[in-house]
């Protein structure tokens, strides 16, 4: 079972955004229903009630609620005609009304936003990736002029009527996520493997509904649908692999037939994971049984090509010869380390002169290797 909810936190963005609450009051002032979605609020904390598997908005004030503002899209007074892409965050600097990004975005390549021969909007992902992205601006400058820049960009950069309906999908995406439920205040999730594996696909199912009801079908899709997809997939393949009654080739059966239902890049990425570690597993067995040194070589050579291959046989090799001046360097090192009478700035650079003197730096990277793989074996 620690297994499963350990798996279940690796969900990451799959599980975010959502916690559970019990028995609340709808704004009839009725009792609300296990898998409703409630903007009122009102009830006791998630964490004192019983699992009924229920979404609960979060709350927003008006005054905590950031306003889209329309008119902020003005540069220097003079709202822009047509489209335009900035080929680099110091061109849209120069130009906006909000002046220099927050430090951490500067070096982030701005989204270019896509419309259709006829003017437009393309839904794709990329919307809600400039928009998440210029909101982490908040923190330095705000939510309002975190939210203008949005405005501005969108209004700069696309035609109408594309640039209308981007602000349209700005206005609801703020809704949606200012009401969204928050994960860190998940109540604990019901014990036994199945009724958390079901209680965390309601929890998943429920998000997709609200996103529904604030977004639009289609928009929803568009936004978030490979993401959920990998959600379902992920919560399948935790399923799988904590089932007991079932077979390692069934398992995998199992699992391949789940990663179909993948984009196809996002199904090659996590096909190709799940065969590395079906080929590091059968690299540890042959490493525990000895003597396997070509035999690794060649399944890394089919896996990898000769240039990782090479390189992984290198940082592995261990001679005799070579461990000899492992030993020696280390050697050297602590009684540096023990003296009394230098600073540790002048024991560092002893070292590092003594390290550069016995290794190439092929070889101090091998040894930095070799060291860390050892400390993650202790």
């Amino acid at each position: 079972m620690k297994k499963l909810l350990i798996g279940l936190a690796i969900l990451g963005i799959g599980l975010s955004g959502i916690y559970i609450a019990g028995t609340g009051t709808s704004k009839t002032g009725a009792p609300s229903t296990p898998g409703s979605v409630s903007k009122s609020g009102t009830g006791t904390h998630p964490f004192n009630q019983p699992h009924t598997g229920q979404l609960t908005a979060k709350q927003e004030t008006p005054a905590s609620r950031p306003a889209l503002n329309r008119e902020s899209t003005q540069v220097n007074n003079i709202k822009p005609k047509g489209a335009y892409y900035f080929t680099s965050t110091e061109e849209y600097e120069n130009v906006s009304a909000y002046g220099p990004l927050p430090g951490h975005l500067q070096q982030v390549a701005l989204r270019k936003l896509s419309w259709d021969d006829k003017g437009n909007l393309i839904v794709e992902p990329k919307i809600k990736d400039l928009i998440e992205s210029l909101l982490t601006g908040s923190r330095v400058e705000g939510k309002d002029t975190a939210i203008a820049r949005i405005t501005e960009y969108m209004t700069m950069t696309l035609p109408e009527p594309a640039a209308s309906q981007a602000l349209a999908i700005l206005e609801n995406y703020l809704e949606y996520k200012y009401e969204l439920p928050d994960y860190r205040t998940l109540a604990p999730a019901p014990e036994g493997r199945e009724e958390t594996i079901s209680y965390y696909g309601q929890l998943l199912d429920q998000r997709k509904q609200f996103r529904r009801e604030k977004l639009g079908d289609e928009v929803a899709h568009a936004l978030f649908g490979d993401e959920e997809l990998y959600d379902d997939y992920s919560l399948t393949r935790i399923s799988v692999m904590t089932d007991p009654t079932l077979t390692d080739e069934e398992k995998e059966a199992l699992i391949i037939q789940s990663e179909n239902t993948l984009p196809e890049a996002k199904r090659q990425q996590v096909s190709h994971k799940r065969e590395e570690r079906k080929l590091k597993k059968k690299i540890a067995d042959l490493k525990s049984a000895g003597g396997n040194e070509e035999e690794i070589y060649r399944l890394r050579v089919n896996f990898y090509g000769k240039g990782a291959a090479e390189r992984m046989r290198y940082a592995e090799s261990s001679s005799p010869e070579w461990r000899q001046r492992v030993a020696l360097f280390n050697q050297e090192r602590q009684q540096i380390e023990q003296q009394t009478d230098i600073s540790e700035e002048q024991k560092a650079e002893l070292i590092n002169e003594i390290k550069n003197s016995s290794f190439s730096k092929k070889e101090q990277i091998k040894m930095a290797v070799q060291n860390i793989r050892s400390l993650a074996k202790q």
